[in-house]
């Protein structure tokens, strides 16, 4: 609906599809001002992080917020860029969030040449340099929402890295938040008492986000380094591999097919089953 009364639809509906974001982002986030932004919302942003380029340091998103934030959906008021929302929280913290579902950015730079902040195409970098400019909000943040199931190294360390270069990053951080992390949240609202209209929006909620397919996946902790080892088909001998757990797959051992095909794909040994995880 949120996206249909934006214009983000045309009229004869053309443009629908299932991977439309505007209307992912006008279900979900429309749904959201139906129920206390503590309960679901602050909790969805918390699960967003970054991770310094330069010190491979990972820094969750931190939000100290009571009452319900002013949300402005694709504000066109910003010359060259239109978020996909706005998120005014008090007069302390400016959010902009910039979805993505099945698709990219819809403006980048050439990676062979040297970029700045000042000269960059970058969909995410315009945005920063628009909240780079507000002298009014204390906090500025850009959250990249996207349906990866693993942190996008490649975009963010681009950005971060420019970001870094051009002294922006002590007036806007950027973090990454990934849709697979929405259905347990909603999922635990479930188990404490709600209204019967809340019960119903959250239900609502669990059963869009299994639908576009966004699984309950448990994030390992990047930064964290646990080997695993298979075992040689050939000589049956045990070995380990020289790759840390982070650079095989991010996604917990409830999805082992994902994880070991992730494991297998990087890998540059031959032989790999049968083969097993263990934690050292």
């Amino acid at each position: 609906m949120i996206a249909d009364i934006y214009g983000k639809i045309s009229k004869s509906g053309s443009n629908l599809s299932e991977t439309l974001e505007d209307k992912l982002t006008g279900d979900i986030f429309g749904a959201f001002r139906y129920i206390s932004a503590n309960m679901l919302l602050i909790p969805f942003f918390r699960k967003a992080y970054w991770i310094n380029p330069k010190t491979n340091k990972k820094e969750t998103l931190y939000l100290d917020f009571s009452g319900e934030p002013k949300m402005i959906f694709w504000p066109r008021k910003y010359a060259g860029i239109e978020p996909d929302i706005e998120i005014l929280f008090n007069q302390q913290t400016k959010m902009f969030v910039e979805v993505k579902y099945k698709s990219g950015l819809s403006g980048d730079d050439n990676i062979n040449e040297i970029t700045d902040i000042n000269n960059s195409n970058n969909q995410l970098i315009r945005q920063i340099r628009v909240l780079s400019r507000d002298t009014f909000y204390n906090q500025k943040i850009l959250v990249y929402l996207t349906e990866d199931g693993s942190y996008p190294y490649e975009i963010m360390d681009r950005v971060s890295t420019i970001t870094l270069n051009g002294n922006v990053l002590s007036k806007v951080r950027i973090y990454w938040l990934s849709w697979h992390n929405l259905t347990s949240i909603a999922q635990n609202l479930l188990h404490i008492n709600l209204s019967i209209c809340k019960r119903r929006l959250v239900e609502d909620i669990v059963m869009y986000c299994q639908r576009k397919s966004f699984h309950l996946y448990e994030y390992y902790n990047p930064m964290r380094s646990v080997s695993w080892k298979y075992i040689d088909k050939l000589n049956m001998s045990q070995k380990t591999s020289p790759y840390s757990f982070k650079y095989c797959c991010q996604y917990s051992l409830f999805n082992t097919d994902i994880f070991k095909q992730s494991a297998i794909n990087i890998s540059k040994y031959p032989t790999l089953k049968p083969w097993r995880f263990c934690n050292e």
